[in-house]
């Protein structure tokens, strides 16, 4: 039902509901994000800015879960193999794939026909 004080009187929220999006929550990573970061050897340290970017939040989110779960040092930089664990934690790894684009994955992952 339109509320009879709102200028726009097509819009059908009452007042007080909320927004059926959130605008402070994560934003998936751009594509080039994704690409620099499987690129990186697996044996690389990732700086926190790059995780925060790939979780789509801030650096202090991000060193606040390290700090909760006390396994890593909440302010330097973290393994590449737990970076990747929070990425496929945080989004679908379909979605992730979708956004490498066929070339960047055939890059990155084994083809069917060398599996054994």
């Amino acid at each position: 039902m339109a509320d009879a004080t709102c200028p726009f009187p097509d819009y059908n929220r009452g007042r007080y509901d909320t927004m059926p999006i959130e605008p402070a929550g994560p934003a998936f990573p751009p594509s080039a994000s994704l690409v620099r970061f499987f690129r990186m050897p697996p044996d690389a340290l990732v700086p926190l800015s790059e995780v925060a970017e790939l979780l789509g939040t801030t650096a202090d989110t991000v060193r606040a879960t390290l700090r909760a779960e006390s396994v890593l040092p909440p302010d330097g930089p973290i393994p590449w193999d737990e970076a990747a664990s929070y990425l496929f934690d945080a989004w679908p790894r379909a979605r992730i794939l979708e956004a490498l684009g066929p070339r960047e994955r055939a890059s990155f992952l084994p083809s069917s026909s060398s599996r054994a």
